[in-house]
């Protein structure tokens, strides 16, 4: 779903240049000219001989985590990327980008688990043109590495690409000072685009991670010498006073599957949600509930409606499923609720994924 970005973004390419059209909001980062950052410290990317392309084909993720080290937004996310034998194809790259809270590690001789993400807590999609990009080429002739078999191929490519992408104060994510967030990307075009690693010098906390496809799992990445591999990027901001939402656990859309075709005017969705923990489902001021930032409950809750069974402490929430339809894409979501408790507190929390079918073959009525 292509959300809403202020202040659209021209896209550009330069070689071996940092220079930045005027007026462009997503400027270029420059470590040497002392740009700043809000990370533990800036993963700028290898472009020596030991560089390498990790593979991000259309659709998939890979994810990096990193510490916040000052509250505030993140308006600036730069990543690195470069294209397997230098060849950028015909496609233009439209991104989604994610912020997850984070699962320690688990020491186990028997079921070791790295550090991955845990949680959704925030993601927008970029299409191309929403963004800014600068191109390098470099002497030497970096690597290839594609993480679902492993394969390692050297010396694909010299040129690199700095993605920048901004995010103002109404959309952007506002992170928690000493907090360990994992950045995941996914782009959706381009088959030979992969994201650049950081050198071991710039190595921080766990390796870079990328989805095992069809399980719920998370495997660690490591260069084929054993080294451990993390990816190139830099986290960027505005400090506030901002004390984060109470985060909902992931909740259910009934149906799981809609028609992006719209043609849904008087139906409705169904939102499961369990209230944030400590709370209960009484604690949520129903009237404040927006489901993706922009859709009100169509019908309140009934009270004697309100969850089924002894002690059960879910909210069932009707929605508009017309308006919905209208504002998605086809493709796979996460759909955001975000409210108020009665006491003023707010919260937010993400779906489990919703498919939106472009021509549905049987939608449920």
């Amino acid at each position: 779903m292509k959300k809403k970005i202020l202040g659209i973004l021209t896209c550009i390419l330069m070689v071996a240049s940092s220079i930045v059209l005027a007026g462009t909001t997503a400027a270029h980062w420059d470590e040497e000219q002392g740009d700043t950052h809000k990370m533990h410290w800036a993963q700028t990317p290898d472009t020596s001989d030991t560089g390498v392309g990790v593979h991000l084909a259309s659709w998939y993720k890979l994810g990096d985590d990193f510490k916040c080290t000052q509250t505030g937004y993140i308006n600036d996310i730069h990543l690195w990327g470069a294209f397997k034998n230098d060849n950028p194809g015909p496609y233009g790259l439209d991104f989604r980008l994610h912020i997850y809270s984070d699962k320690p590690a688990v020491i186990d001789p028997e079921f070791p688990s790295p550090s991955r993400p845990k949680d959704l807590l925030w993601y927008e999609e970029v299409l191309e043109g929403e963004y800014t990009v600068d191109e390098t080429t470099y002497p030497d002739q970096m690597d290839w590495y594609y993480p679902n078999t492993a394969n390692f191929i050297p010396d694909t490519h010299t040129k690199v690409y700095q993605y920048n992408f901004h995010f103002e104060d109404d959309v952007a994510f506002q992170q928690q000072e000493e907090t360990i967030y994992w950045l995941v990307v996914l782009q959706k075009n381009d088959p030979h685009f992969g994201w650049m690693t950081t050198t071991n010098v710039l190595h921080w906390n766990d390796n870079a991670v990328r989805p095992i496809v069809g399980w719920p799992f998370w495997e660690a990445l490591e260069h084929p010498n054993g080294d451990p591999m993390d990816l190139a990027f830099v986290i960027n901001g505005t400090a506030s006073s901002w004390t984060p939402p109470l985060l909902l656990l992931p909740w259910d859309l009934y149906p799981l599957k809609l028609n992006g075709n719209g043609g849904s005017n008087g139906r409705s969705v169904m939102a499961k949600i369990d209230p944030p923990e400590g709370y209960d489902k009484d604690d949520i001021d129903v009237s404040t509930l927006m489901l993706e930032d922009s859709i009100p409950v169509s019908h309140p809750p009934e009270p004697g409606k309100i969850g089924h069974g002894k002690g059960n402490n879910k909210l069932m929430l009707k929605f508009d499923r017309g308006e919905l339809e209208d504002i998605l894409t086809p493709g796979t979501h996460n759909l955001k609720i975000s409210g108020l408790l009665v006491d003023g507190t707010p919260f937010v929390g993400y779906s489990n994924p919703v498919t939106i079918w472009d021509e549905p073959p049987n939608l449920p009525p």
